[in-house]
């Protein structure tokens, strides 16, 4: 599976030709179906050597833009490790192609410019968040969302007890018991086959003092959640090392070493999505309140919203998961906003292009059922000013 982030966002917005292909489908992970994934995108890519011909390409010079797709249908190793979806964007000097977390529905198109709007649920309520596995021996951090967790990679986390104190060996603090007793004549916390000294938490909490500035100086301009993983008692001794301003009272009371990505985000998720949940709330309610006074900073008008997303003026903005596309353009001479009832050549969906320009100006983006949304209409936000 493949991660689609933000940069990847910006990455494709960039690209401008007069054909760019744009391909999703839902895809199978196992079982026999497996084999219906290369035939699916056999036929897309099929369909967009049609288009592009019926729009005026040679054939000679749609056969060759076409060429990186047409090799990966080759590749079988590609095709035996598939995730629930498939999108594939391909034009003079790009290809790229995701393996994602989320069934996307069927779709290509060949425009001047990428067609992006089934991905912005991956990145829609800005649910990144957090996770610092504790695991004394191996410490990791991850970078997770609704539907990703990975690994993320930075030589300033200290990687083991052992290796930044510098002990010759290490003392099996990792076989204790995950409910304390306490046994005050002795002086020392007992963990079921063990006992942690004072002397061991100590060292405990000195590693984690310097696991919490490594984190710190990580996320020192983020405000993502960070959520704890692992046995209980190393929650409380992290807690007491911890400087991050945005660590979660939730945490993960589990033994994550043997677990894979995929298990640990399944576990962790419907932990801190609570978190988010509140957030989207509490985002639909000030939209709601600003509308009801008929506060300028409450849009629901398509050209006013388009407009403000190119100027980075959108705060929050609540779009409808309608399959409707709202074609036009944004004329940057006039500063102004054209939409069509039909797509015209140059023409882009507006939902999609307000949605993507209000997420790489750092607003944040809903997408939501059409039940969901705050307004009867496809599209709302707040404004910045």
């Amino acid at each position: 599976m493949d991660t689609f982030t933000e940069d990847d966002l910006r990455d494709l917005v960039s690209v401008h030709f007069d054909h760019c292909v744009s391909i999703f489908m839902p895809s199978f992970r196992t079982g026999s179906d497996l084999q219906q994934n290369p035939i699916r995108f056999r036929n897309l890519v099929a369909a967009a050597m049609e288009k592009m011909v019926s729009q005026g390409l040679r054939s000679i010079e749609a056969e060759n833009l076409l060429a990186p797709l047409k090799r990966i249908l080759q590749n079988s190793n590609f095709w035996q490790h598939q995730a629930d979806g498939l999108a594939a964007f391909i034009a003079p000097g790009t290809t790229k192609i995701f393996r994602l977390p989320a069934s996307l529905p069927e779709t290509l198109m060949v425009g001047r410019s990428f067609y992006l709007k089934p991905l912005l649920s991956l990145l829609s309520g800005n649910t990144k968040f957090y996770l610092l596995d504790l695991e004394i021996k191996n410490v990791r951090l991850f970078e997770g969302s609704r539907l990703t967790l990975t690994r993320y990679e930075s030589e300033k986390i200290p990687l083991s007890l052992d290796d930044t104190l510098g002990f010759d060996r290490m003392e099996k603090y990792t076989q204790f018991a995950s409910k304390p007793s306490w046994n005050d004549n002795r002086n020392t916390t007992v963990f079921g086959y063990g006992r942690q000294t004072d002397k061991q938490k100590i060292n405990i909490k000195n590693f984690y003092h310097r696991v919490s500035d490594a984190i710190e100086e990580i996320l020192q301009n983020s405000n993502d959640p960070l959520i704890l993983g692992g046995i209980d008692y190393l929650h409380s001794l992290y807690r007491e090392a911890n400087n991050y301003p945005y660590l979660s009272d939730t945490g993960l009371i589990l033994d994550l070493k043997n677990l894979s990505d995929s298990e640990i985000h399944q576990r962790v998720w419907p932990l801190i999505e609570p978190c988010f949940q509140q957030k989207r709330l509490q985002d639909i309610d000030a939209f709601q309140q600003l509308w009801g006074t008929k506060s300028r900073l409450a849009a629901t008008d398509l050209k006013t919203i388009v407009s403000g997303a190119v100027h980075g003026r959108i705060q929050t903005l609540f779009v409808s998961d309608t399959p409707q596309d709202f074609w036009g353009k944004y004329l940057e001479s006039r500063q102004d906003v054209e939409i069509h009832a039909n797509k015209l050549p140059d023409d882009e969906d507006l939902l999609d292009k307000a949605a993507i320009n209000t997420l790489l100006r750092k607003g944040t983006v809903y997408v939501l059922t059409q039940n969901e949304m705050p307004v009867s209409g496809p599209i709302a936000a707040i404004l910045r000013y």
